[in-house]
């Protein structure tokens, strides 16, 4: 606040806000000190082998040791976080016939929804009929309001174009 006389007995006053930041003192625009906060939720963080399973069931025949299935998982968009590349393939065995897309922890610094795609990729073991269905797997990422992300998870079948949820967490 600066006061001066104008010389006629009356005195008159001008404020000024000056913002120092590390040390450096800066002219503010305006009349009021403004403070600005800024608000960022910690991210949600889930293992892939928790949100990605799958399990196969061969008819028909018993299981060889020469059979192998695999299965791919892929991102709807491309902005998923996703397990590194060589784990986005995983495959079964007669010995394991169930299996997950690695251990890594997935990090979503965003709330939205995740779209994720299961599939199995065709083989060429003689007389199998490989399975088409498609698994839609949604993260939904939510912020609590208290700095927290937040996940739920949801699975779907896509049969014919149709989709229907599914209970569990595995992709048959």
């Amino acid at each position: 606040v600066s006061v001066t006389d104008d010389g006629t007995g009356k005195l008159t006053g001008t404020t000024q806000y000056f913002k120092i930041i590390n040390g450096v003192q800066t002219l503010v625009k305006g009349n009021e000190a403004a403070f600005t906060n800024a608000y960022k939720a910690t991210p949600y963080t889930a293992q892939a082998s928790t949100l990605f399973q799958v399990r196969k069931t061969l008819t028909g025949r018993d299981w060889t040791d020469d059979d192998s299935f695999t299965f791919t998982l892929s991102g709807e968009k491309g902005n998923e976080p996703l397990p590194p590349i060589e784990q986005c393939t995983a495959a079964v065995t007669r010995g394991n016939t169930t299996t997950t897309f690695g251990d890594t922890d997935l990090t979503f610094n965003a709330a939205g929804d995740y779209v994720y795609y299961i599939t199995e990729d065709t083989g060429s073991i003689a007389g199998v009929t490989y399975d088409t269905t498609v698994y839609k797997v949604v993260v939904s990422v939510t912020d609590d309001g208290t700095g927290n992300l937040t996940g739920t998870t949801k699975y779907f079948k896509i049969i014919n174009g149709e989709l229907a949820p599914v209970e569990g967490t595995e992709a048959a």
